[in-house]
C-alpha cells in the first residue's frame, strides 16, 4: 500500500475557532527528588496515575542494583521503590512507562536483561512481585522493546526496536497469562517502515486497528506511520518527508483523540525549522503539522515524548527535551497555537525525555532525566 500524502482536513479550518483558550502555568512543583542510588534515578518514561493521586513509573538508573527501578509516589511526596532490577534474567533498564490493569498490576518493558539479555515485558503487582512474562531471544522474535506495551482485549501489545525476519523490528501480542508471544508482524525497512521505538495505540471505530510510528523507513527513509489490522499486515499510511516540513524520525507513540477523529503524534527532528513538530493524521492517512518548534528561542525543541489530550479535547500537552533552558512543557491547541507552560532546569528538573499524564482536573504529571537536588531526575507537578 503506498502511503498517502499529508492533505489538508476540511474541519482545521474551525478547529480554531472550537479551541478554548486555556490559561497558561502559574504552579510548577517538584514532588520527588531522585538521588541516583536505592530509590532509583534519571527516568527516562512518563508516569500513569491513579484516581487517589498516587503516581507510578520507572527509572532507568539507579536502584539496589544499578539497573533501575519500578516506583510510587503518593500524592504527598513518598516515593517506594515496588521492584529494583537485578540486570539478570528479571530485566535491566527500563526506559518506558507502565500500564496497569483493573486490579493495578503493572506492565512494561525492559530493554535489557531477561533469560537471553535481549530485553523483556513484566509485570508488577500491587506489593511488589515482579514476574517476567517474556524474555525476547533476539531473533526472530524481535529484540530491545523500548515501546511498552498496551493492554487490548486482554492480551499486551508491543514493539521491538531489533529483530524479526528483516532485523528491523516487531510488533508483537502477548498473552498475560500464559506468557505465549506471537509476532503480528516483522517491519521490512520498507514502505512499512524501520526500528519502531514507539508503542502502539488502537484508534477507529470500533478501535480494532493498532497504529504506530517507525524511526525510520519508509519511502523517503524518515520514518513512517503505519497501520496494523487484525488477521492482515502493516501498511505504511504515512511516509515522513513527502512534505519539506512534515518533520522527521518519530519517536513517540500517537494518542487517539476520537473527538476530532485524530492521531496526534510529534516527530524529533524536520518541520520548517528542523527542530521538530507536532502533527495530526487521520486513520486513513491524510493530516498535517500542526506546529514547527524552533520558530523562537524559548517555545523549545526535539519533542522526544508523544502528547496527551486535555479534557475537553482542545490541546494537546508535551515535552521537549531542550531549548527554553532544559526543556519545555508545552501546549498546543486545535488552532496550531503553541504555549510554553514551564521551561525546566536545572534545579527544578533537566531534560523531560518523558511525556506527560494528566488527571480529570487538568493537572499535568512527569519525570525529568536529570536536574533536580541531586542531578538525577524528579517526579513533578503542573497545576493550570
Amino acid at each position: 500500500m503506498k502511503p498517502k500524502a499529508f492533505t489538508c482536513i476540511p474541519a482545521m479550518a474551525i478547529f480554531a475557532v472550537l479551541a478554548a483558550q486555556w490559561a497558561p502555568a502559574q504552579t510548577y512543583n517538584v514532588l520527588y527528588d531522585f538521588t541516583g542510588g536505592k530509590d532509583g534515578g534519571f527516568p527516562e518514561a512518563g508516569v500513569v496515575l491513579k484516581k487517589n493521586g498516587t503516581i507510578y513509573g520507572t527509572t532507568a538508573g539507579g536502584g539496589k542494583y544499578g539497573n533501575g527501578v519500578v516506583f510510587r509516589v503518593s500524592p504527598s511526596g513518598v516515593e517506594k521503590v515496588l521492584h529494583a532490577f537485578k540486570g539478570g534474567a528479571d530485566g535491566s533498564t527500563p526506559r518506558t512507562g507502565l500500564i496497569h490493569d483493573n486490579a493495578w498490576n503493572l506492565y512494561g518493558t525492559t530493554e535489557y536483561g531477561g533469560a537471553y539479555g535481549q530485553g523483556t515485558v513484566f509485570k508488577v503487582t500491587p506489593s511488589g512481585t515482579e514476574t517476567v512474562l517474556y524474555s525476547f531471544a533476539g531473533g526472530a522474535d524481535g529484540s530491545s522493546p523500548p515501546g511498552g506495551v498496551v493492554l487490548h482485549r486482554g492480551y499486551l501489545y508491543g514493539t521491538t526496536a531489533g529483530g524479526g525476519a528483516s532485523s528491523s523490528g516487531t510488533l508483537f501480542q502477548l498473552d498475560p497469562t500464559s506468557g505465549a508471544e506471537t509476532v503480528l508482524w516483522s517491519f521490512t525497512g520498507g514502505a512499512d517502515g524501520a526500528y519502531p521505538h514507539a508503542g502502539v495505540v488502537f484508534a477507529g471505530s470500533p478501535a480494532t486497528n493498532a497504529f504506530g510510528t517507525t524511526l525510520t523507513g519508509g519511502t523517503y527513509g524518515w520514518g513512517t506511520v503505519y497501520q496494523w489490522s487484525p488477521g492482515g499486515s502493516v501498511a505504511g499510511i504515512y511516509s515522513f518527508g513527502t512534505q519539506s516540513n512534515d518533520g522527521a524520525q518519530p519517536w513517540a507513540a500517537l494518542t487517539w483523540d476520537k473527538v476530532n477523529n485524530l492521531l496526534w503524534g510529534t516527530a524529533y527532528y524536520g518541520g520548517t525549522y528542523g527542530d521538530g513538530t507536532v502533527f495530526v493524521t487521520t486513520t486513513g492517512g491524510g493530516g498535517g503539522t500542526m506546529y514547527s518548534f524552533g520558530a523562537g528561542s524559548s517555545d523549545g525543541a526535539y519533542p522526544y515524548a508523544g502528547v496527551v489530550l486535555n479534557p475537553g479535547s482542545t490541546a494537546v500537552y508535551g515535552t521537549n527535551s531542550t531549548y527554553g533552558g532544559n526543556g519545555t512543557l508545552y501546549e498546543v491547541d486545535l488552532g496550531g497555537n503553541e504555549t510554553v507552560l514551564h521551561s525546566f532546569g536545572p534545579s527544578d528538573g533537566d531534560v523531560p525525555y518523558g511525556g506527560v499524564a494528566i488527571d480529570v482536573s487538568g493537572n499535568l504529571y512527569g519525570t525529568t532525566q536529570y536536574g533536580g537536588a541531586h542531578n538525577a531526575g524528579v517526579v513533578y507537578k503542573w497545576v493550570p
